[in-house]
């Protein structure tokens, strides 16, 4: 993190696109690979949080309203959560949870600085809502709908964070 600007931001970007790509392979064993999938896309995801705030995004307190959803999600999804095995992951998941509200708010706070298309926050919310899918594939109930919506999700919001870099420099 020695480097300044715009190479800060690339290289945050970039850093936080590789961990989610190690998390993706990680996650293809998930039982056995679960915590280090989900740790990888935890430090990816304050990858992403550290280049909006290193290319100028101002943290805007306002964003933490977006605490208060997610928040609530959590508490649901942990109620439906069935097994005692899946149970035992939800401490670390609610800590990844921590980390996509952290990543979140900076994308908005990002966005709130730079104007124009909210491109961040889209990338963001979109992770938010392909994790909530992907949790409750994995935790609560599989279906060919929820991986379908949960691609198109996670591969938008990746989209939608790399496209930052064209604006952030």
């Amino acid at each position: 993190l020695f480097l300044r600007g715009a190479d800060r931001w690339i290289a945050l970007l970039g850093a936080g696109l590789v961990l989610g790509a190690a998390g993706d392979l990680l996650l293809l064993g998930w039982k056995r690979f679960f915590i280090p999938g989900l740790a990888a896309f935890f430090c990816g995801h304050l990858c992403y949080a550290a280049g909006f705030i290193s290319a100028g995004g101002a943290f805007q307190p306002a964003a933490l309203v977006l605490v208060i959803p997610f928040g609530a999600w959590f508490a649901s999804f942990r109620r439906r959560v069935g097994t005692d095995e899946a149970r035992r992951f939800m401490p670390a998941v609610f800590v990844y949870c921590a980390a996509l509200v952290v990543c979140l708010t900076a994308a908005v706070s990002f966005d709130f600085a730079r104007g124009g298309f909210p491109r961040a926050s889209v990338g963001a919310a979109l992770f938010c809502a392909s994790d909530a899918l992907l949790a409750k594939e994995l935790f609560v109930k599989r279906s060919a709908f929820l991986d379908a919506a949960l691609s198109v999700f996670y591969y938008a919001a990746q989209g939608f964070i790399a496209s930052c870099a064209f604006t952030a420099a």
